[in-house]
């Protein structure tokens, strides 16, 4: 997994493993599901900002499953999502050591 920061605005967004986002789901916290062959806050914004009470409390399994459906279905957007949490909420526990590399638009 390559390990970046996405700055969308003012909010600086980590990306992280899928376990480390179906915590955060569980946390009640913001989720944002992306193409991993696509920038999450490009001109097109491919990705979706998500959390559980705005899903029903459906299973983060059940979304992530919907979205790559729809989303991740090409050679072009890749065939899986990638996840970001805001680095202000992540969860402890997770270590992010090495290199991370901030993108911009």
């Amino acid at each position: 997994m390559n390990r970046y920061i996405a700055i969308d605005g003012a909010t600086r967004y980590r990306r992280v493993s899928r376990t480390h986002a179906r915590k955060a789901w569980d946390a009640g916290q913001d989720v944002v599901f992306c193409p991993h062959r696509l920038y999450p806050f490009g001109g097109w914004r491919p990705s979706m900002l998500a959390n559980r009470s705005g899903f029903a409390n459906r299973a983060f399994d059940d979304v992530v499953r919907d979205f790559e459906s729809y989303n991740c279905n090409c050679s072009e957007t890749g065939y899986y999502a990638s996840y970001f949490v805001r680095v202000e909420q992540e969860i402890t526990g997770c270590d992010f050591s090495g290199d991370t590399h901030e993108h911009r638009v």
